[in-house]
C-alpha cells in the first residue's frame, strides 16, 4: 500500500494498472509471487545437503545455512568486481572475458596527413 502511495504522490504509475487500488493489488500479487518461489528455492536449498548426506552417503560438510551465506558472498564479490571494471573503463565480465570498451572497435594507426 504504501509503495503504489509513493508512486501515485511521486507522480509515476505503472503502465495498464490505474493509481491507488489496482496498483496496490498488483503490487501485492507480485510479491506474493516472488515471496512463494523464493521461499520454495529456499526450502530445496536447505534440504540437498540432507539428502546428499542420508541418501547417496556423500561427505558433505556444508549445511543448507552455510551453502546459502557461500553463494551470497559469491554473487556479492561478482558484483562489486563488475561495477569495479565498469569504473575503470572496461565492459566488465561477459562470457568469462573481460574486454575494454575499446576493444570492441578497431583503432587505426595511420593518420591522414
Amino acid at each position: 500500500k504504501e509503495q503504489a502511495d509513493n508512486l501515485r504522490n511521486n507522480g509515476g504509475f505503472l503502465l495498464g494498472y490505474r493509481p491507488g487500488e489496482q496498483t496496490e493489488k498488483h503490487l501485492e500479487h507480485i510479491i506474493y509471487r516472488l515471496t512463494f518461489v523464493g521461499g520454495i528455492y529456499l526450502g530445496i536449498i536447505a534440504i540437498i545437503p540432507e539428502l546428499l548426506i542420508s541418501n547417496f552417503s556423500v561427505p558433505f560438510y556444508l549445511g543448507g545455512t552455510s551453502l546459502l551465506i557461500l553463494v551470497g558472498v559469491v554473487l556479492d564479490t561478482l558484483q562489486q568486481i563488475d561495477s569495479y571494471l565498469l569504473m575503470q573503463h572496461y565492459d566488465g565480465l561477459t562470457d568469462g572475458k573481460m574486454r575494454g570498451r575499446n576493444e570492441a572497435s578497431p583503432v587505426s594507426t595511420t593518420t591522414a596527413i
